[in-house]
């Protein structure tokens, strides 16, 4: 009888013991201070955000102060306030055991730029608003003529089509909307403008359009033509 009340004496102590160290330890570990900040852009390739920037944000959130400790901070607010930069898409913040407080940031992706009077901007891949960047400028086409604030899905798509083109994304320079929301392209190095008009079918159109460059520069009649009119879908009309 007494071995076995000395058993469940023994095991009480010893679950009272781990009960002590996890708290002791989840504690220790809720104090723990912030001792360093990771901050990791997902395509570098266009840093058109910088760390500056980003530490900018931390500030505010008083995350500079070297004595905040880790069961102080709001990742998800933290989350939600680098996300509302308008050139961040997508934001993810979490800490380590460690105490090193890591974010991961992607950036938009800028599909044109547009230029008119007043401002200029980029459209990104939504077909949202993007602020220029002081950091770095991207290759893109530039949108000009009647430019509309908010982009149909048409529209987007044709964009994404130059922009994951490889001919297209090398041959395009320039976008102009008409009046009555006809398409023109704009070419790199050759002197005609294709005339794409309304946005129907229209990646048939670009294919035939590439077909019909690709024979015409090893013919040797491509500088003939000052206008390309894909307009209509099965054929392509030249003018001198």
């Amino acid at each position: 009888m007494k071995k076995n009340s000395w058993k469940i004496i023994r095991l009480v102590l010893m679950l009272g013991i781990v009960v002590f160290l996890y708290g002791f330890s989840t504690i220790k570990n809720h104090n723990r201070k912030i001792k360093a900040k990771n901050i990791e852009f997902v395509n570098e390739d266009t840093p058109f955000i910088s760390h500056t920037m980003v530490n900018k944000l931390l500030i505010q959130n008083h995350l500079d102060d070297p004595n905040v400790i880790k069961d102080k901070v709001d990742l998800k607010t933290l989350e939600y306030t680098i996300e509302s930069h308008k050139m961040v898409k997508k934001a993810d913040v979490f800490l380590t055991i460690d105490g090193v407080l890591k974010i991961k940031i992607e950036q938009k992706k800028p599909m044109a730029r547009v230029v008119n009077d007043t401002l200029s901007y980029y459209i990104d891949e939504s077909g949202g608003f993007m602020p220029l960047s002081e950091n770095f400028t991207a290759r893109v086409p530039i949108i000009s003529g009647e430019i509309q604030h908010k982009y149909k899905k048409q529209f987007v798509n044709l964009l994404t089509l130059i922009h994951e083109s490889e001919f297209l994304s090398q041959h395009v320079i320039g976008i102009e909307i008409t009046a009555n929301n006809a398409v023109i392209l704009k070419v790199r190095n050759y002197k005609h403008e294709v005339f794409l008009g309304r946005l129907d079918d229209f990646q048939d159109k670009l294919k035939n359009y590439q077909i019909f460059f690709q024979k015409a520069v090893q013919d040797g009649t491509i500088n003939l033509y000052n206008t390309i009119n894909l307009e209509f879908t099965k054929q392509v009309v030249c003018s001198k």
